[in-house]
């Protein structure tokens, strides 16, 4: 039957007298049912009006998603979906007298579809970034970092790297079966690593799902789905198996591949390769999500293998720095990752354009910590879906309008019905917001467009009642929006029949809609949701013994409530810039300058002190807790000597004491407040008596080397990494 999850509402408004009883805990409810765990009519238990500790958790909880943790015994964390997650260092130890740290994070605790781009300090590798060797060739951290993936199978074996390299604390036996994890490799650099330990994150595609649609297990965004494997798993999930009303599933699971129209979006394309079939896009932030449709144009000729007016659809490759994506020619095509082969770059302007999503496609994490209760709301809210206990199944429904195929009238009820027509005031509600996790937003908590109802603020005497609805596994705005909507109109349909009736009703199930004619009330083939249904009993007479009834809880509902227009999109920045710079990039001095005025010593030599000016950095970390600092050698020597350093704010600084007739090189560099240094500007052969200004050629724009004693490995343990 399951594990207990504590927290449905009694479905039976009158008990049984004939000897049969409910078990709340332990949904024993074999002929009486209720809608429960609705995570979008929450208006039917009064807690949307102020932010449920559901939304404070979910807001707390996504801030660390990114994050690595020290914690080898951390909870499990089960991904759905596509989602950048951080992970729980598991093991670290340095190696070649702390010349390498070697770093194992555990990202999930199963098996994984895939380990595609991985962040360090929020810098993007792309897979292609990593050669054969396992190295990264390219970026910041160019021949610095090893990386090597593992999905996490039952079958793959302890890293022969890190056994050979840890120095026997990593051995064969440390296979991770099961666990998905990152081993990474550091060369110690302090520029690199200012902060000591790197924040790592990749993006994954995370559990293999049975699909009943097609009897297979496969890697799927498709959150009906997800929510069936939450429900039927028995190590994390509520051990359902079974217990599943797979009729209603599958068309759960139909339904959230459908796909909607949205208002049209255009990306320029920089290039094309059609050696790995990859479309490169402008911008430095993917806003196209697995799955979205798009076509393709150009004003000279489309790509080779692809045809202008098509609908394509996205497989993304690389979210961060280089948005890129290939296609697909279907949405089934695009989960599992089979891609158009691109025979030829195109000519002329490329665009390609967003005109459509999957309804309900999203992803996440479900963190075992948590409770059964928390999790369920949070995978429904995804799809506006309610879980319903009916008939010993549970039936997992999407948010989908389902006309009625029944009607009941007054020739049904068996006893005087009871209409309340308006919820109370703590019930009521007129605008909807929250926060959702997209790759758009660096997969961290950002506000979805607010749903506001300008004509229920009316009613409501003019006065805004906000709600608090937050979609942790919601990856789209519009999606979240158009959620957000119909919990809105949900909240709203108030007219609400108790009654008994015959046992016409007995074919009625809990989330059924029903047309309701009551000519009394006005009411012909006015539609309703059944959202509780009980077998009672009345007592009879002796002979006869007692009669059944079904008692009911209908709530209005129509069509309306579920339709979407392109129209009421709202205007969203799906990843915001900052005006603040990249942390880990600051550019050359610039305007770097040298004068310098003769001083006489007492023994009446003359030296020179050098005045070094420059122009104020471009860099507010460099400005703002930033440093400068100058180095000079005579030309002839081959290492630097530091001169002293200055703040950030500082545009000049005094040299002392250089010989006259000697050539010096004199190099300045700038330190932001996190310690990362920019390349040199440099001015050689400079001669005191001089006046000199850099030029463009000055610059030292190649990576530079830390001077050998700059490194000061000998005396650094793992531990300094984390200075």
């Amino acid at each position: 039957m399951g594990k207990v999850l504590g927290l449905v509402a009694s479905a039976a408004l009158a008990p049984f007298t004939g000897g049969l009883s409910f078990s709340l805990s332990g949904f024993l409810l074999s002929v009486a049912s209720s809608l429960v765990m609705s995570a979008v009519s929450r208006a039917l238990a009064p807690r949307h009006k102020k932010p449920s500790s559901f939304s404070s958790d979910f807001s707390a909880q996504s801030s660390g998603l990114t994050q690595t943790v020290r914690e080898p015994l951390g909870s499990h964390k089960v991904i759905y979906g596509q989602t950048r997650v951080g992970g729980n260092l598991v093991y670290v130890t340095s190696s070649n007298e702390n010349k390498y740290l070697h770093y194992v994070m555990v990202v999930a605790s199963h098996e994984v579809e895939s380990i595609d781009e991985v962040w360090i300090n929020d810098v993007c590798i792309p897979p292609d970034a990593i050669n054969g060797s396992n190295i990264v060739t390219s970026g910041r951290f160019a021949n610095k970092v090893r990386i090597k993936k593992y999905l996490g199978t039952s079958g793959q074996s302890a890293d022969s790297d890190l056994i050979s390299e840890s120095g026997g604390e990593w051995t064969t036996n440390h296979k991770l079966s099961g666990r998905a994890y990152l081993y990474i490799r550091f060369e110690y650099d302090s520029d690199k690593y200012p902060g000591g330990l790197p924040q790592v994150s990749c993006f994954v595609k995370g559990k293999k799902i049975y699909d009943n649609r097609t009897t297979s297990t496969r890697w799927t965004p498709n959150m009906a789905l997800v929510q069936y494997d939450y429900f039927t798993n028995d190590i994390y999930g509520v051990a359902a198996d079974g217990d599943i009303d797979l009729d209603t599933m599958d068309a759960s699971a139909n339904i959230s591949e459908e796909i909607v129209d949205v208002s049209n979006v255009n990306f320029s394309v920089t290039s094309v390769a059609s050696s790995t079939d990859i479309i490169t896009l402008s911008g430095d932030m993917l806003s196209l999500i697995l799955g979205d449709r798009v076509t393709i144009a150009s004003s000279g000729s489309v790509p080779g293998g692809l045809s202008a007016a098509t609908d394509y659809y996205v497989i993304p490759y690389q979210f961060k720095d280089t948005p890129r994506i290939k296609l697909a020619l279907s949405l089934d095509d695009a989960i599992d990752g089979t891609e158009i082969d691109i025979t030829s770059a195109g000519t002329g302007t490329i665009t390609i354009t967003k005109t459509g999503e999957p309804r309900y496609f999203g992803g996440g994490v479900i963190d075992t910590d948590k409770t059964l209760e928390s999790n369920i709301q949070d995978l429904l809210s995804a799809t506006g879906g309610r879980a319903i206990y009916a008939g010993g199944k549970w039936r997992i429904k999407v948010a989908a309008y389902e006309a009625p195929t029944i009607t009941i009238s007054e020739n049904d009820f068996v006893e005087p019905v009871i209409i309340n027509t308006r919820l109370s005031r703590r019930e009521r509600f007129n605008e909807i917001k929250g926060v959702y996790r997209s790759p758009f937003n660096f997969d961290v908590s950002s506000d979805y467009p607010f749903v506001r109802s300008s004509t229920y603020i009316t009613d409501d005497n003019g006065e805004t009642i906000t709600s608090d609805y937050d979609q942790p596994f919601t990856q789209r705005p519009q999606n979240a929006k158009r959620i957000a909507k119909i919990e809105l109109l949900r909240s709203r349909q108030e007219i609400v029949v108790k009654g008994t009736c015959n046992l016409n009703a007995m074919r009625l199930q809990c989330g059924d809609t029903v047309n309701l004619t009551l000519a009394k009330f006005g009411f012909s083939s006015k539609i309703f949701e059944v959202t509780n249904w009980s077998l009672a009993s009345r007592d009879g007479n002796d002979a006869e013994g007692p009669s059944y009834v079904v008692e009911l809880v209908l709530r209005e509902t129509a069509s309306a409530v579920f339709d979407w227009s392109t129209s009421e999109e709202s205007a969203i920045d799906p990843a915001p810039n900052t005006t603040l710079p990249d942390a880990f990039d600051v550019g050359v001095v610039t305007g770097f300058s040298l004068d310098s005025y003769p001083v006489n010593t007492k023994e009446l030599d003359r030296i020179y002190n050098v005045i070094a000016t420059w122009d104020a950095h471009d860099n507010q970390f460099v400005v703002s807790g930033g440093k400068y600092e100058i180095q000079y050698r005579e030309t002839t020597d081959t290492e630097y000597k530091s001169a002293g350093t200055v703040a950030g704010d500082t545009l000049e600084f005094i040299l002392p004491t250089l010989k006259p007739d000697v050539l010096y090189d004199i190099r300045i560099f700038a330190y932001n407040g996190f310690g990362v240094r920019s390349a040199a500007t440099v001015i050689n052969n400079f001669q005191a008596g001089q006046t000199v200004t850099t030029n463009t050629e000055d610059w030292e724009n190649e990576s530079l080397a830390r001077d050998t004693d700059d490194w000061e490995t000998d005396t650094l343990t793992s531990e300094d990494w984390e200075a």
